[in-house]
């Protein structure tokens, strides 16, 4: 017999700061990080010098082909070089915190079971269609488990296993806040099942996701216009930046030029030109050119061609 509740329980989600989580963990190992090795470079060798017991989340052939850009799934002691690296925020090669390289996980199970739960969550549906999902990517996992907060079936899918344990609870690094977004499993009341079946996702989850790349890629360009261009970013502020840079996106998707590299290109002329880039030109051809009904990157190779013949 089931028990039902009028409103069942939801996921439910705290902040951490990064000194407090680091003072709430063991030696002995009670965190788990999945990270994904792309990001780390020399992974696998630092989990094999330590001594640290990894799983990979792909299988069989594709973990032997993806092994230097895979996930892992790796316990790891308060003293683990990986868990000090995951919070330093220093502007140093080794520094992972703006890097996003995963989520930690606290979990009693042992390392094989939770990496087999896991793997369940790879391939989601939308509708009729698989896709492949990377829930170890933070921005993902910010906008997918605030998606399900209130249901209550899929938080109790993630959050408790059908072969049994539970994972306690999943942190994801917030940059914005320079803290932990905790999400916690909660109890599992009584008379509860844990659903089977195929895994799907809604129409809602899925524009949180396509919403959290978006501001993803919005932010990684943010970054790299502050990086390469200091001088000509230094008085403007954060939202400020932002705005301009949404408008160039938005502009640019009007001229069906949609690749990040090619955007993040036209925000860089816009930013120099106080302005629309192509206002620059008195006689319109850089408009002509956007207008044009040609390929993305021929386009782009002709806004170039223009620009450099301009005074």
């Amino acid at each position: 017999m089931n028990i039902e509740f009028e409103s069942p329980p939801t996921l439910q989600e705290m902040t951490l700061c990064k000194d407090d989580f680091l003072d709430s963990i063991s030696d002995e190992g009670t965190v788990l990080a999945l990270i994904e090795a792309s990001v780390v470079p020399g992974l696998c060798e630092t989990i094999e010098a330590e001594g640290l017991t990894a799983h990979c989340l792909f299988k069989g052939q594709l973990a032997e082909d993806l092994r230097d850009v895979a996930p892992y799934l790796v316990r790891l002691p308060k003293t683990s070089s990986i868990l000090r690296q995951m919070l330093n925020e220093d502007d140093k090669p080794w520094a992972l915190w703006d890097k996003r390289p995963g989520i930690l996980i606290r979990s009693d199970m042992a390392g094989s079971d939770l990496v087999k739960h896991l793997r369940r969550f790879l391939r989601l549906h939308h509708g009729e269609k698989p896709f492949f999902f990377r829930f170890w990517e933070q921005a993902s996992a910010l906008a997918y488990f605030d998606a399900i907060a209130s249901d209550a079936q899929k938080w109790r899918r993630w959050f408790f296993p059908f072969g049994g344990g539970v994972i306690d609870e999943i942190l994801v690094p917030d940059l914005r806040t320079r803290s932990f977004r905790v999400f916690e499993a909660g109890p599992l009341w009584e008379g509860s099942r844990v659903p089977r079946g195929r895994f799907s996702i809604s129409d809602a989850e899925m524009q949180a996701l396509l919403g959290a790349k978006f501001q993803e890629d919005m932010w990684k360009m943010e970054r790299l216009l502050r990086k390469t261009f200091p001088d000509a970013t230094e008085d403007l502020d954060n939202d400020t930046l932002e705005k301009a840079l949404k408008r160039s996106v938005s502009r640019m998707a009007s001229f069906g030029v949609r690749q990040r590299a090619h955007v993040f290109r036209v925000a860089a002329w816009d930013l120099h030109s106080d302005g629309r880039f192509e206002n620059s030109d008195r006689d319109g051809q850089l408009r002509q050119i956007l207008e044009m009904p040609i390929g993305e990157a021929d386009k782009m190779r002709r806004l170039a061609e223009r620009l450099a013949e301009l005074p």
